[in-house]
């Protein structure tokens, strides 16, 4: 899959979203960034694999489509893996929330995170002992 190609298919996918009109509502150069940015963060948590590797349905795809409505939403108020959820009159003081399982991934994309993992494993589990 080429970058346009994964942009043509986060487009579909947020076709029939709760964020539809927010992402239609972006300019293509933020859509372009955000899934940029949603591709090197889904990517970092998938060794081995590589954008010419992801199939336009695949669980990978959901999860980078996921991320990248959840950065262009966010990105401005996350810091550091946290995102600001409350704040005092005034600012003096803020209150965040850790972001799902990997600090600075949504929660829908950690959950389709999980489940490209398991179909890049096969759906097998693999026990160590150390």
């Amino acid at each position: 899959m080429t970058e346009a190609e994964l942009l043509g298919a986060v487009n579909e996918y947020l076709a029939n979203h709760l964020d539809k009109s927010f992402w239609d509502g972006l300019d293509e150069s933020a859509k372009s960034a955000s899934v940029a940015m949603a591709t090197l963060d889904i990517l970092a948590e998938l060794p081995g694999v590589s954008i010419s590797g992801i199939k336009p349905d695949s669980f990978t795809s959901k999860a980078i489509a996921e991320q990248a409505v959840f950065l262009a939403r966010n990105y401005e108020n996350i810091n550091e893996g946290k995102v600001v959820t409350s704040e005092n009159v005034g600012g003096v003081s803020q209150g965040y929330t850790l972001i799902g399982d990997h600090p600075g991934l949504s929660f829908r994309a950690s959950a389709y995170l999980k489940r490209a993992k398991s179909s890049i494993l096969g759906g097998s589990m693999h026990v160590c002992r150390g």
